[in-house]
């Protein structure tokens, strides 16, 4: 039998040798449940397919990081969602809801402005916002005159639809709904925050008769999310205000 030579096993003075040292130290390890280092660019299976590793931290904390712990900008502002206030004078800054508040108090009507967190630009959204029914809210809807270019706006209960035929005949002429930029050029106010005063050039304003069996009722104060509370009677004070019946019937 030949016997080879063999290079004798490197032993460290406690008579170890050098791969039973490496294995002790990886089963130390894995008791101690020390993470193994991850290596840039590989996915991690705990965030995702879609987020990454970056030298071993995700995007969104190395940004957060970055920014410094504690950044407001780090954490979301809280929604507003369902809270209402009445806006004070000192308060009102949008030009527009100025308006209707100086238009309001000039008129000898008593009406705080109130401000939603959320959307009322349409009759089902200032209803919800405001917890009444969609028939107490006074809609605003601006038609133009088709030979006399006259800005029309006609104020009717969120509930009905207005008869253009009975527009029509009420004002001797052919009409059809104004675009945004004519609302916007002569009221002054955007599509969903027309009011029904406080307006930038001549509007003739006309009031559905049917209106008067609401009370209280809610009118767009300027704003996408603002409204203000009246009674079909304060109506009466708008200078040149024409009561019609062009509810669509039933």
């Amino acid at each position: 039998m030949i016997e080879r030579d063999t290079p004798p096993t490197r032993r460290t003075e406690a008579g170890l040798s050098l791969l039973e040292v490496l294995v002790a130290l990886a089963v130390m390890a894995v008791s101690l449940g020390v993470p193994r280092p991850r290596r840039p660019g590989r996915r991690s299976r705990w965030c995702g397919a879609s987020r990454r590793i970056e030298g071993g931290m995700p995007r969104e904390r190395t940004a957060a990081r970055s920014r410094g712990a504690g950044s407001p900008s780090e954490f979301p502002r809280p929604a507003l969602r369902g809270a209402l206030r009445t806006m004070s004078e000192t308060e009102i800054t949008f030009p527009s809801r100025l308006r209707v508040t100086n238009a309001l108090s000039a008129l000898g009507i008593a009406a705080g402005v109130v401000e939603f967190g959320e959307s009322t630009r349409t009759s089902g959204e200032a209803a919800a916002a405001i917890g009444c029914e969609v028939a107490q809210i006074a809609k605003s809807i601006v038609f133009r005159g088709k030979y006399s270019d006259a800005c029309v706006l006609v104020i009717a209960s969120g509930a009905d639809r207005i008869d253009e035929k009975k527009l029509c005949a009420a004002l001797g002429e052919p009409v059809a709904k104004a675009d945004a930029a004519f609302v916007r050029a002569r009221t002054g106010f955007a599509i969903g925050g027309v009011a029904p005063v406080g307006h930038v050039g001549p509007v003739m304003v006309l009031v559905d008769r049917a209106l008067w069996q609401l009370d209280p009722i809610w009118a767009a104060a300027g704003s996408h999310n603002a409204v203000f509370r009246l009674t079909a009677d304060d109506l009466h004070r708008i200078p040149g205000i024409r009561v019609v019946d062009v509810r669509q019937s039933a």
